[in-house]
């Protein structure tokens, strides 16, 4: 069996990089979900649905990485990498793009 493909959480995703004045890493952009998913919660309304857990920076989720991989191998997010001194090694940091800003624009149309 196919396992299901949330694409909830995948647009979700391209909403806050679209939204995001700066590049973010992947553990950046978990914490960056875990406070959007505790303000929505606050809020009574719904939102990325991440089973968080705790990670020595901070709250992670692995699917947050793969999702980030899969949108930036698919064209919606572009990346740079550099390297990051605490952690000693390469990584990299995502940003949205052109691609980005015409899926959001289509979804915004398709919502109204």
């Amino acid at each position: 069996m196919a396992k299901k493909i949330d694409y909830e959480d995948l647009i979700i995703d391209l909403y806050l990089f679209w939204r995001l004045e700066r590049k973010g890493g992947r553990v950046t952009t978990a914490k960056l979900i875990y406070l959007l998913e505790d303000e929505l919660f606050d809020k009574n309304m719904i939102g990325p649905r991440y089973k968080m857990f705790k990670h020595d920076m901070g709250p992670y989720n692995l699917n947050i990485g793969k999702h980030l991989t899969d949108l930036s191998r698919s064209g919606f997010l572009s990346y740079n990498v550099h390297y990051f001194e605490k952690r000693k090694k390469d990584v990299k940091t995502y940003y949205s793009n052109k691609k980005t800003e015409q899926f959001i624009e289509n979804i915004d149309e398709l919502i109204q």
